[in-house]
């Protein structure tokens, strides 16, 4: 992050440019007549750690330095609840000062040049690159240089410099020490400060905080044998073809391209910060997803990330794309990264029509079925997958989970899908006088449903699954409920098992419908995929979602779909269920505070005992119900600063998904790399 201290020190270096031009804008300090930099992205050295570059910032700007689309944003209800959030508040208190100093600054030289000089359209506003290295310890530490594209007025400015006279008056009139070098970069020291360096080349203008990043900066165009950043493959592949390919795409022209470069090497970035330490964590005590993610993801393996965000008036686009090391992967990792992209029309395009217009999101991706699977299984709580692996053991038929998944091996194709739907009322197709759905673990998470493509030849694999379910339901503890959705007459199955020890829903569905088998939490959610494809009133056939598929590419590894719409309303529901439910105290609020209450009810009732030990028998029931009535009481109490962090952070969740109307990413594999392209559609109502 940038400091405070250098948006002043940028600032005073700023400012003092003004003064000079002002002192001596008619003087000849530098040739009028030269030429500016061709490309800026060639001053910058080839083996920068980081990369961002911005043009026609100006373009971008409303009030300075807010950018232009921000009113809109400001006007939409999305930002209203936003702005009761934390993250927004931290965020506003962390960017003030910034904001401050900045507008501060554009003030000054406005001022300070009589209106003359301006920081947007004579310094920042044209083009500008921050660069630089890691070293050190801290991510403070790192070194940097601004390039920044100027007016001939600053040009004007940093000639004068080379006078005595000029910088003498610098110092006099309290501003820092500037000392020229034989080089051509200039030493600025502030007192209390670290010193900065200034160079210049043509149009372009450098601020760093090493010299030896500035040296190398303004030694490029000298050299014949320079190969700059602008000019490497990581530029051009990652970066530049990408852009050029996304107009292709979408037809917009290279004048109305409004792009922000960006490049990192993220094996240089993770070395200086902490949050990639141990994350994923494939033995998180806590995290089912941290173990799952943990599968496919090593942050260790990434090399460097390259790519840009599109602005356009209603969009945002991010095309990213990182290098992988595959010698840091696991074998599943392997194999998973190895995958080759295919064509869309074979697998995903299919996939389409099983995703209802309701769902809220769905996903797809090439992966070898089984061995997710086995990924899946090892991510479960150790002690409830030995009481599975047990259950299963005793049916005489598989040895464990990880035996049964490979028996289905060969019937599934390498591609999964999963699709994501505002829960319904499990009860709600039920037939009439069938025994209601209990759990004993509510949610109000959405319904979901995972997809497997099936290889037609071993289609009795998974018939021969269902069936194995239904025999030993009694086993599994599970209650038969028929799901009549399918035409059992061409081979289709779908059976739904209840049990109120099934989370959230107490059902799962298990269904064989033409050339996919679909495992869900729920029989609604199937019943919807199966109609979606019957009646064609799917995914594919939404006028919303024509202008994205037109965007896709032909080959694909993966595709992910968010409705944003629809996650609002999964929040809702989600802040509904916590207050119904905090009607009971919480369980883990009850064990928190059961040992202070009940020596509260000692103390009060029943003087001189210590311990709910020493009471009499015919005590111990009146104890129990005092300590109740006592919790409930203070329950009452508590109720809302318990359930106020909880429903503060759905909150926020839900206006930062009030933003985003639809949003897609498609993703790209390959042995050494990960390429995406995700695009929201913004909503600023």
């Amino acid at each position: 992050m940038l400091s405070r201290k250098l948006f002043k020190r940028l600032g005073i270096i700023v400012a003092t440019l003004v003064v000079l031009v002002v002192i001596g804008i008619t003087a000849f300090v530098f040739d009028p007549f030269e030429s500016g930099v061709d490309d800026m992205r060639r001053m910058v050295p080839a083996d920068v750690d980081f990369f961002l570059r911005k043009d026609d910032l100006a373009d971008d700007l409303g009030e300075f330095p807010a950018p232009a689309f921000f009113e809109d944003i400001e006007n939409s209800r999305a930002w209203r609840d936003l702005r009761k959030g934390q993250t927004v508040a931290d965020l506003r208190r962390d960017l003030l000062d910034y904001e401050a100093q900045l507008k501060d600054i554009a003030v000054q030289i406005e001022a300070g040049s009589g209106g003359f000089v301006s920081l947007v359209d004579d310094v920042v506003g044209d083009e500008v690159i921050f660069a630089g290295r890691m070293q050190g310890r801290e991510l403070a530490d790192a070194a940097w240089c601004a390039y920044m594209r100027v007016s001939w007025k600053i040009r004007a400015g940093v000639g004068m410099l080379d006078w005595d006279s000029v910088r003498s008056g610098v110092v006099d009139g309290g501003g820092p020490t500037i000392t020229p070098r034989d080089d051509g970069i200039f030493t600025i020291e502030t007192a209390g400060e670290p010193p900065m360096f200034l160079g210049r080349h043509r149009d372009c203008l450098m601020v760093a905080n090493d010299e030896t990043l500035l040296l190398d900066s303004m030694g490029i165009p000298d050299n014949p044998e320079a190969r700059p950043f602008g000019t490497s493959s990581l530029y051009r592949d990652k970066i530049l073809s990408r852009i050029e390919d996304w107009r292709g795409v979408t037809g917009v022209s290279e004048e109305g391209t409004n792009a922000m470069e960006m490049f990192v090497r993220t094996n240089a970035l993770f070395d200086h910060v902490e949050f990639d330490d141990g994350w994923p964590d494939a033995n998180h005590p806590d995290s089912v997803e941290q173990r799952v993610l943990s599968s496919f993801l090593n942050l260790k393996s990434f090399k460097d990330l390259g790519g840009s965000f599109l602005f356009e008036q209603d969009s945002l686009t991010w095309l990213g794309d990182i290098r992988i090391d595959q010698n840091a992967h696991s074998s599943f990792q392997t194999d998973f990264f190895r995958a080759e992209p295919q064509e869309r029309r074979v697998w995903l395009d299919p996939f389409f029509t099983l995703v209802p217009r309701e769902a809220c999101a769905a996903a797809a991706l090439r992966v070898p079925a089984a061995d997710f699977l086995r990924e899946m299984a090892a991510a479960i709580d150790p002690e409830i997958r030995r009481e599975i692996d047990q259950l299963i053991k005793s049916t005489g038929r598989y040895e464990s989970l990880d035996g049964l998944v490979e028996t289905l091996r060969p019937s599934l194709r390498d591609r999964i899908g999963v699709v994501f739907k505002r829960q319904q009322d499990p009860n709600q197709f039920n037939t009439e006088g069938a025994e209601r759905i209990e759990t004993y673990d509510p949610s109000a998470d959405p319904d979901v449903a995972w997809v497997f493509w099936l290889d037609d030849r071993f289609r009795g694999q998974v018939r021969n699954l269902i069936r194995f379910m239904q025999e030993q339901h009694r086993t599994f503890e599970f209650r038969l409920t028929d799901l009549p959705i399918v035409n059992a007459a061409s081979g289709d199955v779908a059976q739904e098992f209840n049990s109120p020890n099934i989370p959230a829903t107490g059902q799962l569905v298990a269904c064989l419908f033409r050339d996919f088998f679909i495992f869900s939490n729920s029989g609604g959610l199937v019943r919807n995929m199966v109609q979606a494809q019957l009646d064609s009133s799917h995914l594919g056939n939404m006028k919303a979602f024509q202008p994205i598929e037109a965007e896709l590419g032909q080959k694909l590894n993966g595709f992910v779909w968010l409705n944003g719409p629809r996650l609002v309303e999964v929040a809702e529901d989600q802040v509904t269920f916590l207050v119904e439910e905090a009607d009971v105290p919480d369980p883990g609020w009850m064990v928190d505070v059961r040992g202070e209450i009940e020596a509260q009810v000692l103390r009060n009732s029943y003087p001189g005992i210590r311990s709910s030990s020493s009471l009499r028998p015919d005590q111990q029931d009146e104890f129990e119900d005092k300590v109740t009535e006592a919790m409930s009481r203070r329950w009452g109490r508590d109720r809302e600063g318990f359930l106020g962090p909880a429903i503060a952070d759905i909150r926020e969740n839900q206006a930062f998904m009030r933003l985003v109307d639809r949003a897609f990413m498609q993703i790209e594999l390959g042995p050494r790399e990960l390429r995406w392209k995700a695009r929201a559609l913004l909503n600023f109502r």
